[in-house]
């Protein structure tokens, strides 16, 4: 018999990470297709707001017919209160939290995020005296275990759960490392959506896109932040035109960060190596036509300093377009065979190299497109379930 789940996360997106709320979203669904899962989302409060009315996101979770959705309200003290985040969330829902377990009878608490999520579904799973497992994905650890008033509090929740659930090793590496027993960790990748990301004919995709038939092009997709090391792919890109080939194009697709300085040194590196009418910034697209990018694309290229598990890798493979990406956090976790991708050290000269190998190899799509459909959102649910079972 699967184990019933109460599952327990704020689902929004991490405001580092805009689209990761979308993959927990996903992994919920799938999961509520082959085990009895209700989820308990709080909510953060906005004066005027409703607990499913803050956008469509909401909504359209509350829609899903297979999977049970409570919302509650929660309260925080912006920008100086950090550290009080989850006893507050705890706090907040703790009346609803108490109703639900009463009411489904969890074998188990699904919590996502190691902070503040998991640090409050922590603190009421122990109340309620209900095992607890915690989903971490990159920055809950990467980042704020770093930030000392966080730390401590991730730290005893971590220790305490009976799973934690990395979506890549190199996570679960970092829960053992704060003292996390082995036995109690396990490592479930994120799946990919092959029905909505999927091959686009390439001419197509261009004349959509406004692009040249004959340009080379390399995209990459994420916001406009220090950490996606965009600055690597300029300077590749300037050693590429000094090899003597065609002049290559670079699309960033994704928002803006708020880190203003850095867009004006990519602005000002631009210029200086001669490449500001080749680096394009069309802003952030749907999910839905993330794929015309990519069918369009030769390439697509990862430069970040830090990852957990990047989906837009199995996004990208999903749609048939090769990936060059550092190596990261789970990148080579995902990347795992030559045919679909290349991985490189941060380094100029070997992101050079790769994307020099990428631009001229002959890649298969068909087989790019196969690896990615292996990766299923089912298939994630259902080691999710095995694990928490």
């Amino acid at each position: 018999m699967p184990p019933r789940i109460l599952a327990f996360t704020t689902l929004y997106p991490n405001p580092r990470a805009p689209f990761d709320g979308l993959f927990v979203r996903a992994r919920l669904e799938a999961m509520a297709r082959h085990a009895p899962v209700h989820a308990l989302i709080p909510v953060l409060w906005r004066p005027g707001s409703s607990p499913t009315a803050n956008n469509g996101f909401y909504r359209s979770v509350h829609r899903h017919d297979q999977l049970a959705v409570s919302y509650r309200r929660f309260f925080n003290v912006p920008r100086y209160g950090k550290r009080w985040d989850a006893r507050l969330m705890a706090a907040s829902v703790r009346r609803t939290f108490r109703e639900l377990v009463a009411q489904v009878q969890p074998d188990v608490i699904d919590a996502h995020w190691g902070y503040p999520d998991g640090v409050a579904a922590a603190i009421l799973a122990r109340e309620c005296g209900v095992p607890y497992a915690i989903t971490v994905r990159g920055d809950d650890l990467n980042v704020f275990l770093d930030t000392p008033a966080r730390s401590g509090q991730i730290v005893d929740a971590l220790q305490g759960a009976h799973r934690v659930i990395g979506v890549c090793a190199d996570l679960t590496r970092t829960a053992e490392s704060v003292g996390v027993d082995p036995k109690r960790t396990a490592v479930v990748p994120n799946g990919v959506d092959a029905d909505l990301f999927r091959p686009v004919e390439r001419d197509v995709a261009r004349s959509d896109l406004g692009i040249d038939a004959d340009t080379p092009l390399i995209v990459s997709v994420g916001r406009l932040s220090r950490e996606k090391g965009y600055e690597l792919i300029f300077d590749a890109m300037a050693r590429l035109d000094g090899s003597g080939g065609p002049r290559t194009h670079l699309a960033i697709v994704g928002k803006r960060g708020k880190d203003r300085a850095y867009e004006d040194e990519l602005e000002v590196q631009a210029r200086a190596l001669g490449l500001q009418d080749r680096v394009h910034l069309p802003g952030p697209a749907p999910q839905a036509d993330l794929s015309k990018w990519f069918s369009a694309a030769d390439v697509s290229c990862l430069a970040s300093t830090r990852e957990g598990w990047p989906n837009v890798i199995l996004e990208s493979l999903a749609s048939g377009c090769p990936v060059v990406a550092a190596r990261v956090g789970g990148v080579p976790e995902v990347l795992t065979d030559p045919a679909v991708g290349l991985v490189f050290d941060r380094t100029v000269a070997d992101l050079t190299s790769a994307l020099q190998s990428a631009l001229t190899a002959t890649w298969d799509r068909n087989r790019i497109r196969t690896y990615a459909e292996e990766r299923s959102w089912d298939e994630c649910a259902r080691r999710c379930i095995d694990v928490l079972r």
